[in-house]
C-alpha cells in the first residue's frame, strides 16, 4: 500500500529565504555595531593619549616657570630678565581674536615658553608648531611641536632685528620648513616683528 505523499506548503521556500535574509541582516548589523564600538574605543584611546600629553606639557611649563622664578631671585637675575611677548592672529586685535597666546623668552640663553589659549582646540590628527621667523632671507627655525596649551623651547642662533614668533596649526608631528607648514596648515598666531638683537649663546 502506497504511503500518502505530504505536500509542503507553497510558502515554505519563501519563508525559509526570508528567515535566512533576516539572519544575515542581523549578523551584518551586529558586525557594524561591533565595528563602530571598536572605532569608538580607538578614538577614546587617542583622546586619552592627547589629554595625557597635554597634561605633561602643562607640568613641564609649570616646572620651567617655577624654575625661572627661583632663578630670578638669585644675584645677577636682572641680566636674565624675560621678554613677554603677546601673540594674536595676524591682522586681528586681541579682543576680537578667537585665539591668543604669549611667548616668554629668556634672551640670555635662548630658552622660552610658548602658550596658546582660546580658539576651537585641535583634533588628534593635528598639532601646533612654533616657529621663529627671522629677518631677510634666513630660514625660519622650528622651535617646538605641541598638542596642548603650552610648550617649552630653546634655540642658539643670533637674531637680528625683525624676527618674530608664529604658531602654525598644521600636520601632526610638524614639518621641516615654515613654507611646508603653511602649505599643510595656517598661521593662527603671530607676534609683530621684534627690534631686539639677540646674540648667539
Amino acid at each position: 500500500m502506497d504511503k500518502p505523499k505530504i505536500e509542503l506548503p507553497a510558502w515554505l521556500p519563501w519563508a525559509t529565504t526570508a528567515c535566512l535574509a533576516a539572519l544575515v541582516a542581523c549578523l551584518g548589523e551586529l558586525w557594524l555595531i561591533e565595528k563602530a564600538r571598536t572605532r569608538f574605543l580607538r578614538e577614546q584611546i587617542q583622546l586619552t593619549n592627547v589629554a595625557a600629553k597635554s597634561a605633561q606639557n602643562e607640568l613641564d611649563a609649570e616646572r620651567i616657570l617655577e624654575q625661572r622664578a627661583v632663578e630670578n631671585l638669585r644675584p645677577g637675575a636682572a641680566d636674565r630678565a624675560p621678554l613677554v611677548i603677546a601673540m594674536a592672529p595676524p591682522g586681528a586685535a586681541v579682543a576680537d581674536s578667537p585665539a591668543s597666546g604669549a611667548v616668554v623668552l629668556y634672551p640670555s640663553d635662548g630658552s622660552g615658553l610658548a602658550a596658546v589659549s582660546g580658539g576651537p582646540g585641535q583634533p588628534p590628527e593635528r598639532d601646533y608648531q612654533l616657529w621663529l621667523e627671522r629677518a631677510g632671507a634666513l630660514p625660519a627655525l622650528a622651535c617646538a611641536v605641541f598638542h596642548g596649551p603650552a610648550a617649552p623651547f630653546r634655540f642658539a642662533l643670533p637674531l637680528e632685528p625683525g624676527w618674530r614668533f608664529v604658531v602654525v596649526d598644521g600636520a601632526r608631528g610638524g614639518t621641516r620648513t615654515l613654507d611646508e607648514a603653511k602649505a599643510q596648515g595656517s598661521i593662527i598666531l603671530a607676534t609683530p616683528p621684534f627690534t631686539l638683537r639677540i646674540p648667539s649663546r
